[in-house]
């Protein structure tokens, strides 16, 4: 099963999955759009994904990608364009992680508790829907909420 990676490189999936860090949205502007017949798994730092709002980097070589984002600023968004017809979210949860806020072109559709009492790397967090097949714009934005059980608002999506 084709991946279209960011270096153009191919390997293994099916859906198109958003592994983003630490995500942000509000006012889009023009993003490139990533095409591929399978996966595609965008890593921090990829061209293909806009942070909007206050963001941290975080850097370390056993990070897949080398690093990600995180932050707490309600509002804050990363925005990714994609063709296809889903995609999934793969975060870093914790004791520290508040509550993100899933919009599909625009339109919330879903929130998404990215708190755990121990910290767990690259789960699983939400895959969409069957969306219709072409170009969608998916945002995800820290809501500056959280858990009553969480101790912080971060969040922090994760690549895999």
């Amino acid at each position: 099963m084709p991946v279209l990676h960011d270096s153009g490189r191919l390997s293994g999936g099916m859906v198109a999955v958003l592994a983003a860090l630490l995500l942000v949205a509000a006012v889009l502007s023009p993003l490139p759009v990533a095409h591929a017949l399978g996966t595609v798994l965008l890593e921090d730092g990829s061209p293909l994904l806009s942070y909007r709002g206050a963001w941290s980097t975080w850097a370390n070589d056993a990070l897949s990608g080398g690093s990600y984002h995180f932050g707490n600023a309600s509002g804050s968004a990363v925005v990714a364009r994609f063709e296809g017809t889903g995609f999934r979210l793969i975060a870093r949860t914790g004791p520290e992680f508040g509550i993100a806020r899933v919009l599909v072109d625009g339109v919330a559709v879903t929130t998404v508790d990215l708190y755990s009492p121990s910290t767990a790397y690259q789960a699983s967090v939400y895959t969409s829907p069957g969306l219709s097949s072409g170009i969608h714009t998916v945002a995800i934005e820290c809501t500056g909420t959280r858990n009553t059980a969480s101790s912080g608002t971060y969040i922090s999506l994760g690549i895999n």
